[in-house]
């Protein structure tokens, strides 16, 4: 590593944000020359914005000046960290040490990428392939956190990082906590009652009756129908309530039931069915799902429908609620 690099990540290293989550080792790896752990430190510094654009264009410089083998050590790297990531494919959570690991592991893959991007950026031509073996890697285990998620929010409490590596990884989380790894460590943070709090369902919520004029109960008009069947279109209900409906109920802040000659339709206030997972009208026993489209959720009423129940399910974030309203049907 060259005189001018060293002086500049040194600037970097005493910045009052940094000081703290670099180890005495980390240190040591950077003044020495190349290393992963190196590399790992300098992607760090590049994702919190830590240098300034002239220090960035010193680490360019410097990227362009190394040989191939040691962006494919870089890249080896991250892709060892993706091995790794593969227990993440199991049907029982990870905890424990275990989940510290991939928390860990996961976030020095992020930071081995970044300077592998900066690379590209600087026109290193053996970067570019690099950087996407490592990035289809990370795309294949980033899919498979989806599922067990909620699981590990259980057992986050139990996540025990090293000094200076939690110093990193909470500063990384109140940066972008978006990321599921960095989601993971802000939850960490919490105190035990509020992860349980932030994890649990939403009880079902059972809302006042929905009570629906007969005269507003209609079939489909026959002018309607015959223009979708001429057209040859698919008779999406739920953008003609948006058109010619009526709001008859909220659920939260941004669900609305629609009512359109016979027909209860869910959809978003701002547009589409983003978050909702599905909309059943429950008759006794039976249960019937809503057709649905991308305008929103629609399910017609028939005359014997009085007392049937529409079940609205939707996700917020981590958050999950099941709506419960009782659809009457009366005269007027």
């Amino acid at each position: 590593m060259t005189g001018p690099l060293v002086a500049l990540l040194g600037r970097a290293l005493a910045l009052p944000g940094v000081r703290g989550w670099t180890s005495i080792a980390d240190e040591r790896e950077l003044a020495a020359g190349v290393s992963n752990r190196a590399a790992i430190v300098l992607g760090r510094l590049q994702r919190a914005g830590d240098l300034t654009r002239s220090e960035r264009a010193s680490v360019q410089a410097w990227l362009v000046s190394q040989g191939d083998e040691v962006l494919q050590s870089w890249a080896q790297e991250a892709c060892e960290a993706v091995v790794e990531l593969r227990l993440l494919d199991g049907d029982a959570p990870i905890r424990g040490e275990a989940l510290t690991r991939v928390v860990e592991r996961r976030d020095d893959a992020e930071s081995l990428v970044c300077v592998l991007g900066e690379a590209v950026f600087a026109g290193v031509a053996a970067a570019e392939c690099e950087e996407r073996r490592v990035l289809d890697g990370l795309r294949e285990v980033d899919a498979l956190a989806t599922g067990p998620w909620r699981d590990w929010g259980a057992a986050v409490t139990g996540i025990k990082f090293r000094r200076a590596v939690g110093v990193w990884l909470r500063r990384a989380s109140a940066l972008d906590a978006g990321p599921w790894w960095l989601d993971l460590v802000a939850l960490s943070a919490m105190p035990r009652r509020a992860i349980r709090e932030a994890l649990r369902p939403i009880a079902l919520g059972v809302l006042s009756p929905l009570r629906i004029a007969r005269s507003r109960h209609n079939s489909v008009s026959a002018d309607r129908a015959r223009s979708a069947e001429v057209i040859g279109c698919e008779d999406d209900r739920a953008m003609t309530a948006f058109d010619n409906g009526a709001v008859v109920r909220r659920i939260g802040d941004d669900i609305d039931v629609l009512l359109d000659e016979g027909s209860l339709c869910v959809r978003r206030r701002s547009g589409g069915v983003a978050g909702i997972t599905a909309v059943v009208l429950r008759r006794g026993n039976r249960s019937e799902p809503a057709s649905k489209s991308a305008s929103g959720f629609w399910i017609s009423l028939g005359e014997g429908d009085s007392g049937c129940t529409l079940v609205v399910s939707s996700e917020t974030g981590n958050l999950v609620s099941n709506e419960e309203i009782a659809v009457e049907i009366v005269s007027g």
